[in-house]
């Protein structure tokens, strides 16, 4: 019998616990409430890892087992401590099941990880926003256990607190691979937090991080009561417009962190909110908006630089062509004339226009006459017709021509024999 190895991945264990230690330990003083719940987005990447139905079965274990064990450390019932480790593994599951879906993917197979557009992070919405609701349900049963009461408003701040925390961990963690795996042929750090390359872009990061955490220190950091937090809408959008989703995942984590902490401990504009709930819903919405707005503007702001960098490379390979075919039919002995449906000339060479006695200038806007081109009775070119014949140029009398096709072309071309 084949020895069964644990494939626990160590690195998905460490930072999952990590983060799940993290908010147990920043739990509200005289509540058991948690302002943020970046476990969840955790598991639903760890789960988003998994290649087979083997290691889907390993990573949820550890994601269970795992949460349980640490929640157990730190005081918690065993009831509640599985119920929670549950509660992460559906959300993992549910996100899963949901992108695999809107991808048309096998639920259990390799997975196209990637948040490279904004219908990427439609699809991250959704999967987040079904997780948020399906996680909810062992959650509350947790919190039940565990207190032996439950709200209303708890149950809404476990399915909305589910939904903007994997929303916000797996768009800030994908965005950032994603940019970075999309910029790795490319030279500097530029390609990784620049959608495209401009002239003094270290300085505007620079710059732009510390007009951002002084605003937020201000902002959230301020026992005053003003309702000021719309004004880090000015530095999202210049985060968003300006740099890629790398930087952007970013700037959303620490702001967000940021606000929750000091939201926490009653600090900025919604610190003053008497119940712990909801403030705690109203911060996890802020984080939401912020990171969806700093996320679509950086992914458009990508997609478009994309959009014209293959734009001038189909430039420069159109004009390429046009001038090397310049060049090989201005050398041609033979005589090259191409017409139009409407009986111009669309394209002559040098040769061409020495036989037909005129100069560039008059091709240009000339039609097929001008060139001397007739049918074989003498009138002018037919688009139905496209047997042309060679009509007199001077004393001499020009040949029929020898191609001809019985079905209607937009243009013909031909060259003297």
């Amino acid at each position: 019998m084949p020895l069964v190895r644990f494939r626990v991945p160590a690195g998905y264990l460490a930072v999952y616990l990590g983060a799940a230690g993290l908010q147990r330990l920043a739990l509200a003083d005289d509540t058991a409430l948690a302002y943020f719940w970046p476990a969840s987005g955790l598991a639903a990447l760890w789960m988003l890892s998994g290649r087979t139905r083997t290691q889907g079965l390993w990573n949820g274990s550890g994601i269970v087992v795992g949460g349980a064990l640490l929640d157990l450390l730190l005081g918690l019932d065993v009831v509640p401590a599985l119920l929670f480790g549950l509660a992460n593994l559906t959300v993992g599951l549910t996100v899963r099941w949901v992108w695999a879906l809107l991808e048309v993917q096998p639920l259990w197979g390799p997975l196209t990880r990637r948040l490279a557009s904004t219908r990427d992070l439609r699809h991250l919405g959704f999967a987040a926003a079904a997780a948020g609701m399906t996680g909810a349900a062992p959650g509350l049963l947790g919190v039940l256990a565990e207190s032996g009461s439950l709200t209303g408003a708890e149950a809404t701040l476990w399915v909305v607190r589910g939904a903007c925390s994997t929303f916000l961990v797996v768009a800030a963690v994908l965005g950032l691979l994603t940019t970075v795996l999309r910029s790795h042929a490319k030279r500097g750090l530029g390609a990784i937090l620049t959608p495209s390359p401009r002239r003094f872009w270290a300085l505007e990061l620079v710059a732009l991080v510390s007009v951002s955490l002084t605003a937020a220190i201000v902002i959230f950091g301020s026992d005053g009561a003003l309702p000021i937090a719309f004004l880090m809408i000015v530095a999202s959008t210049w985060v968003g417009s300006r740099f890629t989703p790398a930087v952007g995942g970013i700037y959303a984590i620490v702001l967000s962190s940021l606000a929750a902490v000091c939201t926490q401990v009653g600090l900025g504009p919604f610190g003053p909110i008497d119940d712990h709930t909801t403030r705690a819903i109203i911060i996890q919405v802020y984080a939401l908006m912020t990171a969806i707005i700093v996320l679509m503007l950086s992914l458009g702001a990508s997609e478009r630089a994309a959009l014209l960098a293959r734009a001038l490379e189909s430039e420069a390979n159109a004009t390429s062509r046009a001038d090397l075919l310049d060049a090989v039919t201005s050398v041609m002995v033979d005589g090259l004339v191409v017409i139009g449906a409407d009986n111009e000339v669309l394209l002559s060479n040098p040769a061409a226009e020495e036989m037909a006695g005129v100069g560039p200038a008059h091709t240009q806007v000339g039609s097929a006459r001008a060139h001397g081109m007739t049918q074989t009775d003498g009138r002018g070119p037919s688009p139905r017709r496209t047997c042309l014949a060679r009509g007199p140029c001077g004393a001499s009398t020009w040949r029929r021509w020898t191609s001809c096709a019985s079905t209607p072309r937009p243009a013909s071309s031909a060259s003297s024999p």
